[in-house]
């Protein structure tokens, strides 16, 4: 029988196989491991894109709806002790636009003449949600308004203070219940509706990044918010005082908050100057907003990708 040589039968990997068996390994996993990083950025990115959008749209979407109710629901006339809810946008600048409107439609008619402290109407519970909530009789015939207050109702009949100070008779009277609204920008001490440069490092938020990709660990750009308040009142003077608002924001990383106002034929209010004032304001029938926000992008640390929406809305108590 012949006999086998094992000579070589128990020889191992040398170094040099096991070295570049190592390597390749390596490198399939780094190859590996960076088609998961790209997937994990491209899907964060993705993510805070459509995350981004929509943020931005529901801000857009909130502005035009109130907007456009810049006026509605709320007496032109004067009041009973001489005041005015016009002009019903009363700031206008380029980062914040403050203004009446009724803008949830809490409006109901009489169906019986106001006594001393009582009023019969269609929907008392609409315009009277809770004990002490401010109210607005309106005479369309007699062209005067009174501020009162809702203490309470009992089916349609709605108790109030004080008492009535000229007739609201059923025939033409209407009882609202107005509502003032501020929309603002933060961190945006010029009000030129763009983002200060709050860290300081003189890179603003529609910057580009810097050269080298780094962002300071986020700080490149200081984002803003949009800010929204509301207050249910009935004195068209105490309630444009914005200090007294609560406000809560509607959107963050924000970058530009810019709204324009415009006249009826497309010209500029006030020639373009900003704030809006005195008889200007009376003369404001569509504003444009354009707001920008920024989030991480798919490209990778320190990266940002922008999205601009802008809207042209139509102030509908104008008249066009």
């Amino acid at each position: 029988m012949r006999k086998t040589n094992l000579k070589y039968s128990n020889r191992g990997f040398t170094l040099i196989e096991v070295l570049v068996a190592t390597v390749v390994l390596l490198l399939v996993l780094l190859a590996v491991y960076e088609l998961f990083d790209q997937g994990r950025w491209l899907y964060v990115g993705t993510e805070n894109q459509a995350a981004n959008l929509q943020n931005v749209r529901i801000v857009s979407e909130n502005l035009e709806r109130d907007l456009r109710m810049a006026g509605g629901g709320v007496p032109l006339s004067v009041s009973t002790d001489t005041k005015f809810w016009t002009p019903m946008i009363f700031t206008a600048d380029k980062s914040e636009i403050f203004f009446h409107a009724d803008i949830d439609s809490r409006t109901t008619l009489f169906t019986a003449d106001a006594a001393a402290n009582s009023v019969t109407v269609e929907d008392a519970a609409l315009v009277c949600p809770e004990a002490a909530w401010p109210l607005v009789f309106y005479d369309s015939d007699a062209r005067k308004w009174q501020s009162v207050q809702c203490n309470s109702f009992a089916g349609s009949t709605i108790n109030f203070s004080p008492a009535a100070a000229i007739s609201f008779p059923a025939a033409s009277s209407t009882v609202y219940s107005p509502e003032t609204v501020f929309y603002r920008l933060t961190n945006d001490s010029d009000a030129d509706g763009v983002c200060d440069d709050v860290n300081g490092d003189g890179i603003l938020c529609t910057a580009p990044p810097d050269p080298d990709g780094t962002d300071f660990g986020g700080r490149d750009f200081p984002f803003c918010s949009i800010e929204r308040a509301v207050v249910f009142g009935n004195d068209p003077t105490t309630d444009r005082d914005d200090t007294a608002a609560t406000f809560e924001t509607l959107a963050s990383n924000i970058c530009v908050f810019q709204l324009a106002y415009f006249q009826t034929d497309g010209t500029p209010v006030n020639g373009g100057t900003f704030p809006v004032t005195g008889g200007f304001l009376q003369g404001i029938h569509r504003v444009t907003s354009t707001i920008t926000s920024k989030s991480r992008s798919s490209q990778g640390p320190g990266k940002y990708q922008e999205i601009t929406l802008t809207s042209d809305i139509l102030v509908r108590s104008a008249k066009y």
